[in-house]
């Protein structure tokens, strides 16, 4: 697989382990990271709940902006927001440079850690909402990804696998 300037693009529920695992990924490889919820919020100067209370739309736009812009990168790890698998455009535009990889986390799993859990508004709030999005989105995230990793709490084995890959 010729992976080495391809960009790793890290998708899964909110409290799955992407932004962590991209970080983490990121000082291990040497890429550059991006979040692209982050990214949105930086170039919008709003929070992604601002931008949804305002005009879904809107946020859509910027988020297809944001998607155009990253996917171009080279050598970079691309923690993308949960909507964006929704849009198959944008799914294609990051596939084309870069491999997808779905992070699987149960929701049992993601609501259990505590400090996942109390740190996020959407979590701490509405767990029912999550359990709808998960099982909304979970054959999507299958469908989508190049690779399918189990994170049980086992973010150094996901780093190691990922980076025994790239390397």
């Amino acid at each position: 697989m010729e992976t080495m300037n391809k960009n790793i693009i890290l998708v899964g529920m909110p409290g799955s382990g992407r932004t962590v695992i991209g970080k983490i990924l990121s000082e291990k490889l040497g890429f550059k990271f991006f979040n692209t919820d982050q990214y949105i919020e930086v170039k919008s100067e709003e929070s992604i709940s601002e931008l949804l209370n305002i005009e879904e739309n809107n946020s859509r736009i910027l988020e297809n902006e944001t998607i155009e812009k990253l996917s171009s990168t080279k050598s970079s790890i691309i923690s993308a927001g949960i909507d964006v698998i929704k849009d198959t455009s944008n799914m294609k535009k990051l596939k084309e440079n870069g491999v997808v990889i779905f992070i699987d986390r149960s929701v049992e799993k993601i609501v259990q850690d505590e400090e996942v859990f109390n740190n996020r508004s959407l979590l701490k709030n509405e767990v029912q909402k999550l359990h709808q999005l998960f099982h909304e989105r979970y054959e999507i995230y299958k469908k989508s990804c190049d690779l399918h990793l189990i994170n049980d709490n086992n973010i150094d084995e996901i780093v190691y696998y990922i980076c025994s890959i790239w390397r």
